[in-house]
């Protein structure tokens, strides 16, 4: 054949249907290419490494909420939720960042707490150290309620807040020097309290701080 009448073949045996439903035409480059069987199991154990990665990561976000939720419902217990003046929402649900807990905000990933806004809300009793298991709080704003007891220093470890609000409450004892690991603080409000000591020194290394 010369070559014009072989070109002249294939293009029209891309054309044909080749059983499958498919144009030889319309398939890859080497379409008949069989991967040996080593590249099959290579691939096949990279899709099952991604498998794993990602439930590995949803089980993680689970448990991390569900953590999240039983410091809530320490905090809720130990500060007399069921008088607040209001708490809806508190204890619905096993994700407290898609169940309207009031006064809790979370992330835009809805995987974190970031902020508990329960001013004004008749909380009472002491503030539980569990506290400190929700890492991701930027804003603790408790202020005008009946909370006592002393600061838990367990607080410090709440390194990305940037707002601690408990001004007028019950609250005694010394101000904790750990609250100095708070770096990122803005704002420390603990005035009208029934605090007692001096302010300790090592607040000075809350360069940030705009009201003290």
């Amino acid at each position: 054949l010369s070559s014009s009448s072989a070109a002249s073949d294939v293009y029209k045996r891309q054309d044909q249907d080749n059983g499958t439903g498919l144009k030889l035409a319309d398939c890859p480059t080497n379409p008949g290419r069989v991967r040996p069987p080593q590249e099959r199991r290579d691939l096949a154990g990279m899709a099952l490494h991604l498998l794993t990665m990602t439930l590995m990561l949803l089980v993680g976000a689970v448990a991390d909420l569900s953590s999240e939720r039983e410091v809530l419902m320490e905090l809720y217990d130990s500060t007399d939720g069921h008088h607040w003046a209001n708490n809806s929402g508190w204890g619905s649900g096993d994700d407290p960042c898609q169940g309207a807990w009031y006064g809790v905000s979370c992330d835009q990933s809805g995987q974190a707490v970031t902020e508990l806004g329960l001013y004004l809300n008749l909380l009472s009793g002491t503030i539980p150290p569990q506290l400190s298991g929700l890492t991701g709080l930027i804003n603790i704003s408790w202020y005008e309620n009946s909370l006592s007891g002393t600061i838990p220093s367990h607080l410090s470890s709440l390194t990305k807040l940037k707002d601690l609000w408990l001004s007028r409450n019950l609250l005694s004892g010394t101000i904790p020097y750990q609250l100095s690991n708070l770096t990122r603080l803005d704002s420390l409000a603990l005035d009208t309290n029934s605090l007692s000591g001096t302010i300790p020194p090592q607040l000075s290394n809350l360069t940030g701080l705009q009201h003290l």
